[in-house]
């Protein structure tokens, strides 16, 4: 009861300190929600079997916040209904999947529990997230929250003991040598940092085009401890989501891209992180080959394909429905889930659950493409991070289901495609704010030259984004 207080005690000063204090209260609850994503304790709620985490408690805040004091959005723009409706139908269906199929109920629940938050972090996103200076302000501390989790990481690599109550617990047992941050499981913590690290990356290449190197030494840190903590987790499938979300969105840019000023800036940062990786691989790149290609890789994938196929006969048999979320475990008498994403899914929500699954990757997907679009570098730019965040997740979900079985994975993916779909209707607000000055500059083309002048500035300023 005691921790409990402490916990309650702490959030209390949170929230007062972000609703009184804080010139942008919400924008502050949301990067402080984010940045305790990975933090683990909080109040058990038994009925749910989830730890009722700081980060659930701040949503719910932000939820309450935006409906009692707004501003309001448009309709359109306050729910957005290519991500929202297949939140929705995640979560109805794993609800109907829960009481029809499952067998332990509290821990279906437990499922639709989370799916709902994912939801919820996606909502408080859309509706706090609403100028480029928001997108800049939540993501800067985003990835402050990264480097916090790649410092612990790279303490507890250098055997420096690190061990906070509420943010994580020291790991021990057979693979005590790969660190996990706060995370309880290294995988976890790789896969946290796969999906954040092409953020920091596009940050770091956007400072360099504003020639502002105050932030390109900010950014590019975060990068580099990024580099040092994912390393640590010894997580393969991250590492090869990480490498491959990259080198996908590298090729798109130097290929569909016509900016000079880009590629160039593109070059530059392929050859730092060419000399970065070569002093790497003199220092560490034996321990790196020996995890890809020799630690007990033969028995990994023999192990692995042992578990699809059991995953195989458990599909077969609730091909709808599936077994109900956190359920997979009951069916099986050695392991509690299999390690492939895309067939945990459907053999816990059914074949349609994966259906609306792979509807909200689509939906995702198609934020981000439209993004790199832009012709406003501010949204091509993060939007080209999302991108390679997104394509590494699809490639490193096949061996890793980290992002369903450990909910502060998966909800980083709603809250990122949150930040997407910001930056879609910043891309239409520019735009149509950039058609109505040069309609007005055509009216006023027989006025005095100073008017026009200070239209052409303001037209300037909006490009400069």
């Amino acid at each position: 009861m005691r921790s409990d207080l402490i916990f309650f005690v702490l959030v209390a000063i949170v929230i007062g300190v972000g609703l009184g204090v804080s010139k942008r209260p919400r924008q502050f609850l949301l990067a402080f929600a984010l940045i305790s994503i990975p933090w683990q304790g909080g109040v058990w709620i038994s009925v749910l079997m989830v730890d009722l985490r700081l980060v659930y408690i701040l949503l719910i805040v932000i939820i309450i916040h935006i409906q009692v004091v707004g501003p309001k959005l448009k309709k359109s723009e306050r729910f957005y209904g290519p991500i929202g409706y297949p939140a929705i139908a995640i979560i109805v269906w794993a609800l109907l999947s829960t009481f029809i199929q499952a067998y332990n109920i509290n821990y279906g629940l437990k499922g639709v529990f989370f799916f709902t938050m994912n939801l919820a972090i996606f909502y408080c996103v859309i509706n706090t997230v609403k100028t480029p200076e928001d997108v800049e302000y939540i993501l800067k501390w985003y990835l402050v929250g990264l480097l916090f989790q790649s410092t612990v990481a790279a303490l507890q690599f250098t055997d420096i003991i690190f061990k906070v109550p509420v943010l994580g617990e020291e790991r021990a047992g057979e693979m005590y040598w790969r660190k996990g941050g706060t995370f309880i499981h290294p995988n976890q913590c790789g896969m946290y940092h796969m999906i954040m690290m092409p953020i920091a990356l596009r940050m770091a290449m956007g400072a360099v085009m504003q020639k502002n190197w105050k932030k390109t030494g900010f950014y590019g840190f975060i990068f580099a401890m990024g580099m040092l903590g994912i390393f640590s987790t010894f997580n393969r499938g991250s590492w090869l989501g990480l490498s491959f979300g990259i080198i996908v969105m590298f090729g798109y840019n130097l290929f569909k891209i016509k900016s000079r000023k880009l590629k160039r800036v593109l070059f530059g940062m392929a050859v730092a992180g060419a000399v970065v990786m070569a002093v790497f691989f003199a220092k560490y790149g034996d321990t790196l080959t020996e995890r890809l290609f020799k630690s007990d890789v033969e028995g990994i994938k023999e192990g692995r394909y042992e578990l699809q196929d059991a995953s195989y006969e458990i599909i077969k048999a609730n091909l709808i429905f599936g077994v109900a979320p956190w359920n997979y475990q009951f069916h099986m008498t050695t392991v509690i889930f299999v390690h492939n994403l895309y067939l945990l899914i459907t053999a816990e929500n059914g074949i349609i659950g994966l259906a609306f699954f792979l509807w909200f990757l689509i939906m995702y997907l198609r934020e981000t493409l439209r993004g790199m679009k832009s012709k406003f570098l501010f949204i091509s730019n993060i939007s080209s991070g999302l991108f390679a965040s997104l394509v590494g997740l699809m490639l490193a979900s096949y061996p890793g289901p980290d992002y369903f079985t450990e909910h502060a994975v998966g909800i980083n993916v709603w809250a990122l495609a949150g930040i997407a779909v910001v930056l879609t209707r910043l891309d239409r607000q520019l735009k149509f704010m950039m058609k109505k000055k040069k309609m007005e500059a055509l009216k006023v083309q027989s006025q005095p030259d100073k008017e026009i002048i200070v239209l052409k500035n303001n037209n300037m300023n909006i490009q400069n984004l």
